[in-house]
């Protein structure tokens, strides 16, 4: 069974152990690069306050207790935030990024975020589904090879 919580500062190390299962595409996917976070970018992960933004684990007990899906954001500063979606290799496909998403946008907009502003790479085909099938309005740019989504997490939003 998944559960979708809010991140703690003691999931730092099952963090990283997650990271450790995700492919190099995964990440590549996630950072728009060919990129491993640091100990200490995890643990900021783990630590964001709610004037940072917001962050939810997708957690598994069986075998053992492990992290294997992340999403966060970070106030943009300007009524808008950034957000960002890893689902460990063996687990995507299974909805749990859609809940992770569903889980920000929530939150988000309980402290009245208005929009997420992300890149997505142009080949992120499940990203890209995720997005459009939302049911939020969004708006869409190209650009060298990435689509920069602007998404309006007021549903009434045109």
């Amino acid at each position: 069974m998944i559960t979708i919580r809010p991140i703690q500062r003691r999931d730092e190390q099952m963090l990283k152990e997650m990271f450790w299962f995700c492919s190099e595409d995964s990440l590549y996917r996630r950072y728009l690069r060919s990129y491993n976070p640091t100990d200490e970018e995890i643990a900021q992960i783990c630590a964001i306050t709610p004037d940072e933004g917001a962050a939810f684990v997708a957690t598994i007990d069986h075998p053992h207790q492990a992290i294997v899906g992340l999403a966060y954001y970070i106030y943009d500063g300007d009524g808008t935030a950034e957000p960002a979606v890893l689902v460990e290799d063996n687990y995507q496909s299974q909805g749990i990024g859609k809940r992770l998403l569903g889980s920000l946008y929530e939150e988000a907009q309980q402290r009245k975020v208005a929009a997420f502003n992300t890149y997505v790479l142009a080949d992120n085909r499940p990203m890209m589904h995720m997005i459009r099938k939302s049911g939020l309005h969004y708006d869409c740019e190209q650009e060298y090879g990435t689509f920069h989504f602007r998404i309006w997490l007021d549903r009434q939003a045109a």
